[in-house]
């Protein structure tokens, strides 16, 4: 349970909280509910702990089929290497060119 998801999936894919989503590198958000308050949210969590993980697949596939990461446009991507390289490049050309 989180008042704020975004903050909570960014933590969890950079592996900033420990427990079973660092531990098994669970990096996909593919189901979230939304609640008016604090305590139906928990209610809420506890009861499906409780589920068989039949349960809980179905409950995904119901709103999500294909199991698509629903925050993957939520953060910029990751910079790497050759995306610093081409930056640097890109922004030396510009340099060299007036721009």
């Amino acid at each position: 349970m989180t008042g704020d998801l975004q903050s909570r999936v960014y933590q969890h894919r950079n592996g900033l909280i420990a427990g079973f989503t660092k531990t098994y590198g669970i990096k996909t958000l593919v189901y979230f509910e939304e609640h008016e308050n604090a305590a139906s949210a928990i209610h809420r969590e506890k009861r499906l702990k409780k589920w068989p993980r039949v349960w809980k697949i179905n409950l995904v596939r119901t709103d999500n089929p294909d199991w698509k990461d629903l925050a993957a446009d939520w953060y910029p991507p990751d910079l790497t290497p050759e995306l610093i390289e081409n930056w640097v490049a890109r922004i030396a050309q510009e340099g060299a060119t007036g721009r």
